[in-house]
């Protein structure tokens, strides 16, 4: 089975928490429910979580309209892994900054690590709005 040695290479697959499940069936679009429900969540990180959103579906039309599943068998796997690590990705930084956010003592200690939380949560969602909008052109070509 040499050839198929590069699956030990993919990421593991990521199960996604029951709260990320509902109120619809998109992971996505639930991620950003919760997230929008934040007050605490500045403008600018509303406006990546905008562009995560549009990116994922601009890349899941793209994979599904150009039949990137017919590129070989570990290039589609690692593509079509990709959009739900990036959520993961999103999701954990959602949730540390969800955590933070949760505490009540207001000190400066705690008002630096909601900035940085929230540093770590529009870091991701750019990130991830990156990955999936240059694995979208690259392949295109």
């Amino acid at each position: 089975m040499a050839d198929f040695d590069w699956l030990s290479e993919l990421p593991d697959e990521w199960e996604p928490p029951g709260e990320l499940l509902e109120p619809s069936k998109s992971i996505e679009a639930n991620l950003a429910i919760r997230m929008l429900s934040c007050d605490y969540l500045g403008h600018e990180v509303l406006v990546l979580l905008g562009r995560f959103i549009a990116e994922h579906s601009l890349f899941t039309l793209w994979f599904l309209k150009e039949k990137a599943s017919q590129r070989g068998l570990k290039e589609t796997a690692i593509l079509a892994g990709l959009p739900l690590e990036q959520t993961r990705v999103v999701y954990e930084a959602w949730r540390r900054f969800e955590e933070i956010s949760d505490m009540r003592e207001a000190d400066a200690i705690l008002g630096e690590r909601r900035h940085a939380a929230q540093e770590e949560l529009s870091s991701a969602l750019q990130a991830g709005v990156e990955t999936l909008s240059l694995a979208r052109i690259a392949n295109s070509e």
